[in-house]
């Protein structure tokens, strides 16, 4: 195939997509011709398209009807024909104010930037929750707030700060504490959450631990707190009702498979943990890609002072508007590690 009419078969492909992805209806030759304006006839057009559906990048769905753009259709032109659009003042200014205005704590940080790219792209968004075994602690303190009440505070070298609350029937000294914290950092500092739990389960057996109340509720207490945060493996998403304003899900059974992953969960976060192998944004298009039957997953790593931590990404149809969704959720992935940082 010569390089001139390569570029004719990629330049109707292109057209193709862009006008299913506005209307959502099978392109006509005669469609393409009034909306872009080509150079060729429409019979021409037509043995061109004929041509992408040969080497499986269109599909007709009627023997009357026009094409439509094939899972592969739309990798090929995500991968070799997409112009990546730049971000609009009105899409910075969506996250610029939403920021400004969320709560202070990291878990409405999350839940934050998930509906923020959510309102921006126009689909579904996740955020998948940092792992444990992602995680490296920097600094552990407890810090009493009233009798029976104490703070746990986990600095991790991200900068990421997570706090427990923690109630006990005993009452300690702020000197108390104090060596219970430094006791705790040495075991601590420089390992995973995973890692932690061994070493404070090792410190619990030996004797002189066992013979010091304070250090044996205090490691209880820690393996509580490590506990709680090692068994989390989750997303939050928003924007679910968006599925509905999308044709391709407005038939029940078409819906009841998306609910159906969203409540499983696997198949996304086994998506989105696969993303943290590499960087960049990755592209999972339909079900020959990801498993994920007439959807796609646009996804990137986010992370902190040079430790990944999770993925954040955008759910769609496979007739998605790539040009604009794959920018945002690369710059929504660096303003979440940014505000971490912070």
């Amino acid at each position: 195939m010569s390089g001139i009419h390569q570029e004719r078969m990629d330049q109707v492909l292109k057209a193709v997509i862009h006008y299913y992805v506005e209307t959502v209806q099978p392109v006509s030759s005669h469609a393409l011709v009034r909306k872009y304006h080509l150079p060729w006839s429409t019979a021409t057009l037509r043995h061109i398209m004929s041509e992408l559906e040969e080497v499986g990048f269109l599909y007709q769905p009627h023997t009357s009807a026009g094409r439509i753009p094939t899972e592969d259709g739309f990798r090929y032109y995500v991968d070799r024909l997409m112009d990546r659009r730049h971000i609009t003042d009105q899409e910075r200014n969506i996250f610029l104010q939403g920021y400004h205005n969320r709560d202070e704590n990291i878990e409405a940080l999350f839940n934050t930037t998930s509906r923020l790219l959510s309102l921006a792209c126009e689909y579904p968004a996740v955020v998948l929750l940092p792992r444990a075994d992602h995680l490296v602690l920097k600094h552990v303190e407890f810090v009493r707030l009233k009798a029976g009440e104490a703070l746990a505070i986990l600095i991790f070298n991200s900068g990421l700060t997570k706090t427990r609350l923690l109630l006990t029937e005993d009452d300690f000294s702020s000197a108390d504490l104090l060596r219970v914290n430094n006791y705790l950092n040495e075991i601590a500092e420089g390992f995973t959450l995973f890692q932690v739990r061994a070493r404070i389960r090792a410190e619990m057996e030996k004797e002189r631990i066992l013979c010091d109340r304070l250090f044996s509720k205090f490691l209880s207490l820690s393996m509580e707190t490590f506990l709680e945060e090692t068994v989390k493996k989750s997303f939050v998403i928003s924007g679910q009702e968006l599925f509905l304003k999308e044709p391709e899900f407005a038939d029940a059974h078409h819906f009841r498979n998306i609910l159906s992953i969203l409540e499983e969960k696997s198949q996304i976060i086994g998506l989105l943990d696969h993303v943290m192998q590499g960087s960049g944004v990755k592209v999972f298009i339909g079900d020959k890609n990801s498993g994920l039957k007439d959807l796609t997953l646009v996804s990137a790593p986010y992370g902190s002072k040079g430790c990944l931590l999770g993925t954040l990404g955008v759910l769609g149809p496979t007739r998605m508007a790539y040009d604009r969704v794959i920018p945002l959720v690369e710059y929504t992935a660096q303003l979440l590690g940014t505000h971490i940082s912070h």
